[in-house]
């Protein structure tokens, strides 16, 4: 919140006394956000990636510089909300064996508590194979699935909910 007393013309007064001047008193601020933790990043082009470092509301605003020296007006601030984004699973390879198939991955970035085999026959048509087995190795970033090869064509997809 700022108050401006603004002289343009007329009668300046300005004195620190009683009585002179604006008197605020009981000023109650609701439905307000406080800012934290204020950052302030420079780039050199007129785009910028804004990255946080957690979720949650951050609030962004910016302003040009003129000449490297001359700041002008900041934009109009812009409220953000940062979430947790989906996990991104990376396949590793696909080997047919003996009837069985195995599907190597990884999860490359964000996390996931579960995954889900999807198969079809042709693309779009997806449904879960809850019959394939999931394992990991011991830091859980890479794993495999492993199903039986059925007797058609057979298109494979992982997924974490």
């Amino acid at each position: 919140m700022r108050f401006n007393y603004d002289f343009s013309t007329g009668n300046y007064y300005p004195q620190s006394s009683p009585n002179v001047g604006w008197c605020l008193e009981g000023i109650t601020i609701t439905n307000a956000q406080q800012l934290l933790n204020q950052t302030t990043n420079s780039t050199s082009s007129t785009n910028f990636v804004f990255t946080p470092v957690q979720t949650g509301d951050y609030l962004l605003e910016a302003r040009g510089v003129i000449f490297n020296d001359f700041p002008i007006d900041f934009g109009t601030a812009r409220p953000v909300s940062a979430i947790v984004g989906s996990p991104v699973i990376i396949l590793n390879g696909l080997a047919i064996s003996r009837g069985q198939v195995t599907i190597n991955f990884a999860l490359a970035s964000g996390s996931a508590s579960s995954f889900h085999l999807l198969q079809a026959n042709q693309i779009g048509a997806w449904s879960t194979n809850s019959s394939a087995i999931l394992t990991t190795n011991g830091s859980g970033k890479s794993l495999q699935f492993v199903t039986t090869n059925g007797p058609s064509l057979q298109f494979y997809r992982v997924q974490s909910p």
